[in-house]
């Protein structure tokens, strides 16, 4: 019975991503959501049921495919509602359901069932499957495309259990390993399976195609699992299966999968193309001078030596409890999710996780990583985790902890301490599916003396250590001097790396990071830029324009800052903490350690979102789909009313304004592209104001040819008088609506100081009702611009 059983079984698990290649119109499915169900079966009294329940809002159209199979060859159909079909359309509306059953007539078909949704890559439903057989009923659920997978296993007479695999490429075939493990883990026998292109495989263990040899057909019983993993070729389909003495049958949930290297890409549980588009956490878990404004670009050890000199050790270790909990809330993540990202990068100090002195793990660093893993798996939000500061320090900077020595290289303990932290990193993260890898050492730089296949043979063991309990996630890899040499670092240590390149004040193009397109070409491993930014809005469009052009994946540095222009989140610079940077940068007499405590607090504070501007100009730059050419308000103006001249649209320098100085290709000779260093991110120079009119911000530093664009609304058209707010020592001026001058060129008066305001006007211009685009003209510079008005005269209907 057994054995006649396990014969048909065979045909019944039909790996379900046939469709995926061998459907009509293959490429239309390419393009669009897709649910994969790795076992359907009708006719012949059998019946299968697909339920279907749209979780969004809006209307989902699409259809459901049955691809079927008999003895592995020609497709056939399956009778519903009395037709013989092979497909069926399907509208749902906003939160609809529906199901779709089969009547269970014809000859016996077995296969798959493919949902497929329109317009997104996404599928917006709920669905799950089930059928008849033998008089049970079967559940399955969608089944991923994977690389690697472990099954769990039992054999006893009263059950056996097996796996059904399918390769749904239509063209390449799959090799894959499969390893029986017992209970303790050790591996007992290991079988090389060749699945040729849109091929399926279903077996039980006792079987011979698998480990008859090893597990008697009756034995008293035995437990374990079965390890696969694709060692070449595409990712597969893998589902469990289990069948009962009595024939009962029951299909294991098939899983979500991890992010995997494939193809020169990282994919997704679903094997769908995953591009990483993504913030670093920077400054979190490792406080940096620059972004806490901290004199002398301080190290997490130096700022905490300061602190604690200041207001004493319980004083400092108050503030670090509230400054960890604050800096990083759900809210945060809530924003990133909320502006589009989906992926972040969190830098951590090992100091966090590991305490060296005590050789113990820190259960509080841990549980800081676990809450924000947690917010970002709500939010279906993917998580990096990166060893910025690694036992001894991977480089000579701050930015690694160091004392200016990188002695990881050099002391073989802080190594071992490396691989001991990573171990246990792994270990806690091995089954955690939006954790999409470790990036394993930021930035190192070998020291003098020190080979350059020292890196290598690191990261060879630091790849052994967590392959021994993490057989799932992927592992970044970043080349020596900060993350730009890649050159001692083939062939990849693991089948799952990931390379990660920085790239900081150069220029946009594709000669800059032709080096790393050479390497992903060379070793089929995709690229991945951890760490990108400190530069301006047109840098980032044509940056990111770069990277999504060769399917780069990258990760902008850094979320939040104090007072910052170029990230998405500032926080403010309290003033009772300001006094503190002060007597850091100055020294003098201290501030009394309760001041000095209020201060820090307050920056703690400052740091929560809910305190934070946003900066609408940085993350258009960093999620506009379009790069900018499509210019948004930045504000509505509405005339008549009044116009802050800083509040121009958003978009791309040449797009939403020119500006002859828009971004940095260099670290050497630097200069601000936006002079002012305030409010926005762009070329466009910005400071604060001295005008009595009232605003906070004026544009400066206006040069001849420079121009600004603003999205206007008219409520009503006739004639308009405009009073121009300007200081400095004079210029030319021209004003257009949608091209059309008003009142032509004008003069703008001198007024013998840069923050001397006075009004110019251009009297009686005609302006027509509705959307319009205003642009401002320097034809000659030499003035500051605070603001336009926009006053009514003689009001036509």
């Amino acid at each position: 019975m057994k054995e006649r059983l396990s014969f048909r079984v065979f045909w019944l698990f039909v790996g379900l991503v046939a469709g995926c290649v061998s459907l009509p119109d293959a490429q239309f499915l390419r393009a669009e959501g897709r649910l994969f169900f790795p076992q359907f079966v009708s006719g012949e009294e059998n019946r299968a049921r697909l339920f279907l329940v749209n979780r969004s809002t809006e209307e989902v159209k699409g259809r459901v495919v049955f691809h079927v199979w008999k003895d592995g060859a020609e497709p056939a159909r399956v009778v519903v509602e009395g037709s013989a079909v092979d497909h069926m359309s399907f509208s749902l509306p906003g939160f609809g359901s529906r199901m779709i059953e089969t009547d269970g007539t014809g000859p016996l078909a077995v296969g798959a069932a493919v949902v497929v949704t329109e317009g997104g890559e996404g599928c917006p439903l709920e669905v799950s499957l089930t059928y008849e057989l033998l008089g049970s009923f079967v559940s399955v659920q969608p089944s991923a495309l994977q690389m690697r997978r472990r099954i769990f296993v039992t054999v006893s007479p009263e059950e056996n259990t097996g796996v059904a695999l399918y390769n749904p490429d239509g063209a390449r075939a799959a090799q894959i390993r499969i390893d029986l493990l017992n209970e303790a883990g050790t591996s007992m026998a290991t079988q090389i399976l060749g699945l040729e292109a849109g091929r399926h495989f279903a077996r039980f263990v006792t079987e011979e195609e698998l480990f008859a040899d090893q597990i008697p057909s009756d034995p008293g019983s035995f437990q374990g699992s079965l390890r696969l993993e694709v060692i070449s070729g595409p990712a597969v389909s893998a589902i469990g299966l289990v069948q009962r003495a009595s024939g009962a049958l029951i299909a294991l949930p098939a899983g979500e999968g991890f992010f995997q290297a494939r193809d020169a890409k990282i994919v997704d549980f679903a094997g769908q193309d995953a591009l990483l588009r993504g913030l670093n956490l920077g400054g979190w878990l490792v406080p940096e001078g620059y972004i806490l404004k901290v004199p002398g670009y301080g190290s997490p050890s130096s700022i905490r030596s300061l602190i604690v000199d200041l207001v004493g050790e319980q004083a400092a270790k108050e503030f670090y409890e509230r400054y960890y909990g604050n800096y990083v809330q759900e809210a945060d993540i809530e924003e990133i999710a909320r502006w589009g990202f989906n992926s972040v990068r969190i830098p951590f100090h090992y100091q966090q996780l590991y305490d060296s002195g005590e050789d113990r793990f820190l259960e509080e660093g841990f549980a800081r990583l676990d809450r924000v893993i947690r917010w970002c798996r709500e939010r279906g939000i993917g998580v990096v985790l990166d060893m910025h500061c690694a036992p001894g320090g991977q480089n000579p900077n701050n930015i690694s902890d160091s004392d200016g020595r990188a002695l990881l290289w050099s002391e073989a303990g802080f190594r071992d301490q490396t691989v001991q932290v990573w171990r246990e990193i792994a270990r806690r993260y091995a089954w955690e599916k939006w954790v999409v890898g470790y990036d394993l050492l930021n930035e190192p730089v070998l020291p003098s003396g020190v080979a350059n296949v020292s890196l290598q043979a690191l990261y060879g063991c630091l790849a052994a250590a967590v392959r021994e309990v993490d057989p799932n996630h992927l592992l970044f890899i970043e080349g020596s001097s900060y993350a730009t040499n890649f050159t001692p670092l083939e062939p990849p240590v693991d089948d799952q790396v990931v390379y990660s390149f920085h790239k900081y004040w150069n220029d946009t193009s594709v000669q800059t990071i032709q080096e790393y397109l050479n390497l992903r070409e060379r070793t089929g491993k995709p690229l991945w830029v951890g760490e990108f930014g400190e530069n301006s809005n047109p840098w980032a469009y044509r940056v990111i324009e770069l990277f999504e052009s060769h399917r780069i994946g990258w990760c902008w540095w850094t979320h939040k800052k104090v007072d910052t222009i170029t990230s998405p989140l500032s926080a403010p610079f309290p003033e009772r903490y300001r006094r503190v940077v002060t007597y850091w940068e100055e020294g003098g007499s201290p501030p009394p350690a309760e001041e000095a405590q209020a201060g820090l607090l307050e920056l703690a504070d400052a740091l929560k979102v809910e305190n934070c501007r946003v900066l609408p100009d940085v993350v258009a730059a960093l999620t506009d789909p379009y790069r900018g050419v499509d210019p948004k308000p930045y504000v509505e103006h509405v005339l008549p009313g009044s116009i802050a001249a800083v509040d121009y649209d958003v978009g791309e320098e040449g797009y939403a304004y020119h500006d002859n100085d828009s971004f940095r290709v260099s670290y050497e000779n630097w200069t601000p592209w936006n002079q002012g260093w305030q409010y926005r991110n762009d070329g466009v120079d910005i400071e604060e104001s001295a005008d009595p009119g009232g605003r906070t911000w004026n544009v400066g530093w206006m040069s001849d040819g420079e121009w600004l664009r603003y999205a206007v609304s008219i409520e009503k058209g006739g004639r308009y008088n405009v009073r121009l707010r300007v200081a400095g020592n004079g210029g030319r001026i021209r004003l257009a609506l949608d091209g059309v001058p008003l009142g032509g060129e004008q003069v703008v008066p001198a007024t013998d100081g840069w923050q001397r305001w006075t009004v110019m006007q251009i009297p009686d211009v005609q302006l027509p009702s509705g959307r319009h685009v205003l642009k401002v003209e320097v034809v000659r510079g030499g003035f500051n611009l605070s603001s336009l008005e926009f006053s009514k005269t003689d009001i036509v209907q």
